[in-house]
């Protein structure tokens, strides 16, 4: 008869059961909330490539003494918009006029500069480099933010981009921006000061880290075992 240190050690099929059942499980639930923004992240840039025709991402763009980075740079029909992602999620307060804006988590607060000041800056270089085109900016907060008190027009959150890509859909450029737009491309070159940020809270990465090793453990027990079995043949 087995004993519980048999079914302990996993040479039970009880044992080994529970053990292929409960690590992959206990992974997920460890890593949920990291795992949860990194598939938020990919939506979002999914939702912003069909937001236009091309677009010019993570890059500085040099035109005589102006210098602009870019974190999206979209090519849309009437023209060019600038993407801002401020992936924050929770109660956001924001005003137009404000200089720090506040995330409320919980019971907890954390301030951040009022992201329209950079954007309106930015824009503003980028129609001095492309006289006469259009460009417009947008800060665009991730799934899970909320504005209680209410947003300044050029926020927008997924639900509004995902409106205006469906807008926009396949609608044909003009050629005078398409030659616009290939000249930005070529002033355009990669940065590493830019990176998407998914915006981990603290212990994110511990627990990503920690449901890997979870799932590590269950597929090296699940091909011991197989090995094992395979070796008692």
């Amino acid at each position: 008869m087995d004993t519980f240190f048999d079914i302990l050690v996993f040479q039970h099929p009880v044992g080994q059961a529970i053990v292929l059942a409960v690590l992959p499980i206990l992974s997920v639930l460890v890593a949920w909330q990291p795992l949860r923004k990194i598939y938020r992240h990919w939506q979002l840039q999914r939702l912003i490539r069909r937001l236009g025709q091309d677009q010019i991402r993570q890059s500085r763009i040099i035109s005589g003494e102006d210098e602009v980075y870019v974190e999206h740079l979209v090519l849309q029909p009437d023209g060019l918009t600038l993407l801002m992602l401020r992936p924050y999620r929770g109660n956001i307060f924001a005003a137009e006029k404000i200089d720090m804006w506040t995330q409320v988590l919980g019971h907890h607060s954390y301030k951040f500069p009022n992201p329209l000041y950079e954007l309106e800056r930015d824009t503003q270089l980028l129609r001095a480099m492309l006289h006469g085109v259009q460009v417009k900016g947008m800060v665009v907060f991730g799934q899970g933010s909320h504005f209680p008190k209410g947003k300044p027009a050029q926020i927008y959150d997924f639900r509004m981009l995902r409106a205006e890509a469906d807008k926009t859909g396949k609608k044909p450029v003009p050629e005078k921006l398409l030659s616009a737009w290939a000249t930005m491309k070529n002033q355009a070159s990669p940065s590493r000061h830019l990176q998407h940020a998914i915006l981990y809270q603290k212990g994110d990465k511990r627990r990503l880290t920690m449901g890997v090793i979870l799932l590590l453990i269950a597929f090296a027990h699940a091909a011991w075992q197989l090995g094992w079995y395979k070796y008692v043949g």
